[in-house]
């Protein structure tokens, strides 16, 4: 089998992390009373634990039934924020459900965790369809790109890298835990 010219190698632009693996989720199932004291408290448990204003936070699906007794509830949260230049995290957080009238009363809570870090090299490497000055650094960095790309890698930005997946994965298995403290569910580590 011949040996692939480097020219035909594809430089990846663009490289996402999962967390947890595998597109999996972080579930938290809960029956009891007053389910919706999560939601109510989430807001200030992000900014907490990730250290973000209110402006990198984002609620872009809101459901509440105001029909029946016990309401059905969804909401869906995220946490997004760039951690340098290059790459940036976010949280997603889906909570479904219902609540009773009387908070005394048990309603159900599912909760779905899942974040990844993803990092973006496309504004480093200029835009191909742009002014004339970004077609030039485009090409430019088209060339000087792939001899860059390891060394760059290999030798800083991996680490680099690894760090900010490691410091994401602690702050989402944290605000599982802490939602699982509130609703009085045994602690788990993510796996």
């Amino acid at each position: 089998m011949p040996v692939a010219d480097w020219k035909s190698y594809h430089f990846p632009t663009k490289i996402r992390d999962e967390i947890p693996k595998n597109r999996d989720e972080i579930v938290i199932e809960y029956k009891g009373p007053n389910p919706i004291k999560i939601y109510k408290n989430l807001t200030n448990m992000c900014k907490r634990i990730w250290e973000v204003k209110g402006t990198q936070m984002y609620e872009p699906d809101f459901r509440w039934d105001t029909t029946s007794d016990p309401h059905a509830f969804f909401f869906q949260i995220y946490v997004q924020k760039g951690m340098d230049k290059f790459t940036k995290y976010r949280v997603d957080i889906k909570m479904k459900g219902s609540q009773p009238n009387d908070p005394k009363n048990n309603g159900e809570l599912k909760i779905e965790i899942h974040g990844f870090i993803e990092t973006d090299f496309s504004s480093f490497l200029g835009d191909k369809f742009g002014t004339p000055e970004q077609k030039l650094k485009a090409g430019v960095m088209n060339i000087i790109w792939p001899m860059m790309y390891y060394p760059f890698m290999k030798g800083y930005y991996n680490p680099l890298r690894r760090r900010y997946f490691i410091y994401h994965r602690r702050r989402i298995e944290r605000l599982a835990n802490e939602m699982r403290a509130m609703l009085n569910i045994p602690l788990k580590p993510l796996s």
